[in-house]
């Protein structure tokens, strides 16, 4: 009643304070190497948050210089596409050029031909009118010789 403690039980008390305070002191140790493990954990965690953020910055990076190189790729393959279709009628008016070209080649051959047959009968004729002019020479020849006899014979004027 007067708050007076039996000596078993102030021993009893007091090791369970003694416990307790020996626990408190394992605790409290616990306590600050759970939380200098926490600030390590804190430390690694923002590191990690910034590796996160660098390498998205560095995808971000990556992913527009894909975008402006598959843009550039798709208008060099617009430029190269036109090209091809410019190159594809300059090749059809090639062709045309070159069927024009092949039919003026037979038509230069039928025209050689036709000037070798006509010089040949020009030769032909050419030959034909140097036997005449021989002959109207020697015809000539002799007309003259035979009127020249007679007019020797008659004494007329030649």
């Amino acid at each position: 009643m007067l708050g007076l403690v039996t000596a078993g039980r102030y021993r009893v008390v007091a090791e369970q304070l003694r416990d307790s305070e020996s626990r408190v002191k394992k605790l409290t140790k616990v306590l600050e190497a759970t939380r200098s493990e926490s600030k390590g954990w804190k430390g690694k965690t923002n590191e990690a948050a910034q590796r996160v953020k660098t390498l998205e910055r560095d995808a971000a990076k990556r992913e527009q210089r894909a975008e402006k190189e598959r843009h550039d790729l798709q208008e060099q393959m617009s430029k190269r596409q036109r090209e091809v279709a410019h190159l594809q009628t300059q090749v059809d008016r090639l062709g045309k050029t070159n069927a024009e070209i092949d039919q003026l080649l037979v038509r230069l051959a039928d025209a050689e031909r036709d000037l070798s047959v006509a010089r040949e009968h020009l030769m032909a004729v050419d030959v034909k009118l140097d036997i005449l002019e021989g002959a109207a020479n020697v015809l000539d020849t002799r007309t003259r010789s035979a009127i020249v006899q007679q007019a020797g014979k008659t004494n007329a004027p030649v």
